[in-house]
């Protein structure tokens, strides 16, 4: 791969992670369903921006793993675990930030329907908390074995290691302790440790000439 493919991807990885932020900080709270049709721009606005920064990041995610090959393509294998926590954030996005609100929008307002409503949209949170979880394992996993592949690597700073190897850290020790990671506060929290680990991984690979990805400098 030319010095060019890493730039772009490493401009992907930051935009990715910038329109990930304005996700969350745009992200409003759930609630009753005239709440819903309140807020329905704004929840429809935050999560097109997330289903917007999943092809972004995991074309960034793509380079970050082709500077970061090794023989044992453990960097493949953390792309494609990434993958399939990108596939269920979308999942989650587009049932909690799309269709759910343009479900509600189109409901009657009387109280036989809005029983049936309030079913359906805890329905709607029961298929969105495991897609959420599946997210956060998948890109937590995948920010471990990268960022032990960086710490192995002599020819890049490891201080994105260090930051990865914290950040899967502390997110098993919220797990011991029982955090709540899938309420719009922990969800939050995850993602904006993410984005910093991200937006280092997308200034590594703008800043670092790479070496040949197929024979990488490791520390024996």
């Amino acid at each position: 791969m030319n010095h060019r493919f890493f730039v772009v991807s490493g401009y992907c990885l930051l935009v990715g992670t910038l329109l990930l932020v304005g996700t969350m900080v745009l992200h409003p709270a759930g609630g009753s369903p005239d709440h819903i049709r309140r807020i329905t721009p704004l929840l429809m606005g935050s999560h097109a921006l997330a289903i917007g920064s999943l092809p972004l990041l995991g074309f960034g995610c793509y380079g970050l793993a082709i500077r970061l090959a090794s023989p044992s393509r453990l960097a493949t294998l953390a792309l494609i675990t990434l993958f399939f926590g990108l596939l269920a954030g979308l999942i989650a996005a587009t049932i909690n930030g799309l269709t759910l609100p343009l479900f509600v929008a189109n409901q009657p307002d009387t109280i036989a329907e809005q029983s049936q409503v309030k079913l359906i949209i805890r329905y709607g949170f029961l298929i969105n908390k495991p897609m959420s979880y599946i997210l956060m394992t998948c890109v937590t996993v995948s920010v471990g074995i990268w960022s032990a592949l960086l710490l192995r690597r002599n020819d890049l700073p490891r201080w994105l290691g260090y930051g990865g190897v914290g950040l899967v850290g502390l997110g098993l020790l919220g797990v011991v302790l029982g955090y709540d990671f899938h309420g719009v506060g922990g969800f939050r929290l995850f993602v904006f440790a993410l984005a910093g680990w991200l937006a280092g991984g997308g200034v590594l690979l703008i800043r670092t000439r790479p070496a040949d990805p197929a024979t990488p400098a490791i520390v024996q």
